[in-house]
């Protein structure tokens, strides 16, 4: 018996989207592997001048060089949570609750964060979240 027309739209369609998935995936690979590299070494430099060099600055020249570090680091940070999103698909481990609402403090608590709330005399009001 011949596959309907239909059908036949439906698995082009499938194939297709199985075909941007792996595009998807090794994109995201690609992106996190290659931009990783120049984070480190942004990191890895800063750091060396900040040990090596440390007495040679002054506070706010200090403070440049560990917001240069965090920087980099918190990039990585991204690129690391970027990778791990474009794998999801392809685990099986089931999903995990979370406390939206602890979530929230543990985000304000981070400390560029309080630190932009108090000089900026903002208050954060947040209405009581669910767990999901």
């Amino acid at each position: 018996m011949a596959e309907s027309p239909v059908h036949d739209q439906l698995a082009e369609k499938q194939r297709q989207l199985e075909q941007l998935e792996a595009e998807y995936k090794d994109f995201a690979y690609a992106v996190s592997h290659d931009l990783s590299a120049p984070l480190r070494a942004i990191e890895g430099f800063s750091s060396f001048i900040a040990e090596d060099h440390a007495q040679d600055f002054d506070d706010r020249s200090q403070r440049h060089l560990e917001h240069i570090i965090k920087g980099s680091q918190k990039a990585k940070d991204i690129l690391t949570a970027l990778l791990e999103f474009s794998r999801i698909n392809t685990r099986s481990e089931a999903f995990a609750a979370v406390d939206c609402e602890a979530l929230v403090e543990e985000i304000q608590a981070q400390e560029e964060l309080a630190e932009w709330i108090e000089l900026s005399g903002a208050q954060v009001d947040v209405a009581p979240l669910p767990t999901i």
